[in-house]
């Protein structure tokens, strides 16, 4: 399996700005057309509708006629709900129809009706078939609920072709904590679904109380179906979305913690260490540079390109060496550490630990870079306990090597498969007890067994070698096994 290593390819957004965007949106912020009575009315964000004494109505157009697939969305706010003392009805119907006529108006509609009297409050789900809003009964229906209480619901209608109807309910705004659901089939098809309408009905003598509001109607036309996750994210890219607190990977959202993403809560979790090299300077606050025969000329700067991450340069001195680690100082040039610098923060273990890191040399010709974990800082990637990926043109190898060292020094280069160039490559070393094991790109690993560090603390190292010499760091990863 090839690993792909993407370095800083992340993006955020708010948990509205993912999955299928409707074909048509009210946020309740503009009116509605009314059909009869003053009732039901846009106020503070919402449609509001009140029983009153009388029927009244608005709707709202959606544009054109739905197709024969659709997936409808609302907020129900169900304010108030009381049964009277007669038996006469007092009906709220929520629907999408084929016309703005009143209650007394024939038409083709799917949605819902509430019911309050004496001895009910009914909610009924329903199609009506060239019938009137105010018919008692849609013309096809199913009771949800008996009785409905007051509280706050998310409604979801799903047209899956001309004749069949899906109704679910849920108590949560991102749809999944399903609360009742429904399905209905008409004998005939319903033609001109267009327009959002609120109607109430009270019949003469009625006296129980049906109030309350609608907010956030959406509409996905040609939709049976919606994704939860990102539509719009390029492949490879993460998704962060900043107000739910998750991320989406590419196939699902990862909201567990971060912790669980890499242990269970059963096992004490050891030392993992992540940085992606953006900002608009290096975080001395981490990092620590060194210099070998001088620091004047050396530079570690952020590349001010697309995924350039940390760029580090040598000055023009022949053998001149730029470093950094988990050392002190807050220098830039490496002025503040020499040429064999002591690593005050070593976190990770010589026999069971992993690098990862992306980053390529600029040059092909003269001096070296190298990366990888080691207990001294020296320019030169030289000395007591390391493991790094080399690479440049100071041995007669033209492919990337594993160099090691034990803890007197003697070190072994073992050759990887891939020859050296210029591009950024994903660089791997694990740290075992009796081996280290180096790869790229995903590729077939090649393993020392010769002089390999002792059991000690190591910290991760990048050095650049010799006159003008450039290297980038786009991503360092490194854990404890």
């Amino acid at each position: 399996m090839t690993i792909k290593y993407l370095g800083s390819r992340r993006i955020s957004g708010l948990s509205t700005d993912v999955g299928d965007p409707p074909t048509f949106s009210d946020p309740m912020t503009s009116a509605w057309a009314n059909i009869e009575g003053s009732n039901v009315v846009v106020g503070s964000g919402l449609l509001n509708y009140d029983q009153g004494t009388s029927d009244h109505g608005a709707y709202k157009d959606t544009g054109s006629s739905l197709s024969n697939t659709f997936v409808s969305r609302f907020k129900w706010n169900v304010d108030a709900l009381s049964e009277g003392s007669d038996n006469a009805n007092n009906e709220v119907n929520i629907c999408i129809s084929s016309n703005v006529g009143d209650n007394g108006t024939y038409n083709d509609a799917v949605g819902l009706m509430l019911r309050v009297d004496s001895g009910q409050t009914t909610l009924l789900f329903g199609i009506w078939d060239n019938a009137t809003p105010a018919v008692v009964t849609p013309t096809v229906n199913a009771t949800i609920v008996e009785p409905l209480t007051t509280g706050v619901y998310y409604v979801e209608i799903v047209r899956r072709s001309n004749r069949v109807f899906i109704l679910r309910i849920y108590t949560d705004s991102d749809y999944t904590t399903l609360l009742y659901s429904s399905s209905l089939t008409n004998s005939a098809d319903l033609v001109a679904l267009r327009y959002l309408k609120v109607m109430t009905n009270n019949e003469p003598d009625a006296d129980s109380t049906n109030n309350g509001s609608i907010d956030d109607w959406n509409i996905y036309d040609a939709k049976t179906s919606l994704s939860p996750y990102p539509t719009n994210v390029e492949t490879d890219t993460i998704f962060i979305d900043t107000d739910v607190r998750r991320w989406f990977n590419g196939t699902g959202w990862g909201d567990k913690s971060m912790y669980e993403s890499f242990n269970p809560l059963t096992v004490v979790g050891k030392q993992h260490f992540v940085e992606w090299f953006s900002g608009k300077q290096p975080d001395t606050n981490i990092w620590g540079f060194g210099n070998q025969d001088g620091s004047s000329g050396n530079l570690a700067s952020m590349a001010d390109e697309i995924d350039g991450g940390i760029k580090l340069l040598s000055g023009s001195g022949t053998n001149q060496a730029l470093y950094m680690s988990f050392m002190t100082g807050t220098s830039l040039t490496g002025s503040d550490n020499g040429t064999v610098t002591t690593i005050p923060f070593k976190p990770f273990s010589s026999v069971g630990s992993v690098m990862i890191s992306v980053w390529k040399k600029t040059t092909t010709s003269s001096g070296y870079t190298a990366g990888g974990l080691c207990q001294q800082g020296r320019g030169d990637i030289a000395g007591n306990n390391l493991a790094v990926s080399w690479g440049g043109t100071l041995t007669s190898t033209t492919h990337f090597y594993l160099r090691t060292s034990n803890s007197g020094g003697s070190q072994t280069e073992v050759n990887s498969t891939v020859s050296q160039d210029t591009n950024f490559h994903t660089h791997k070393i694990e740290m075992k007890s009796s081996s280290v094991g180096f790869s790229l790109d995903g590729g077939t690993a090649v393993t020392s067994t010769g002089n390999i560090p002792s059991s000690t603390g190591l910290a991760p190292m990048f050095s650049i070698n010799k006159a003008s010499q450039t290297m980038q760091i786009r991503y360092c990863e490194v854990y404890n096994t």
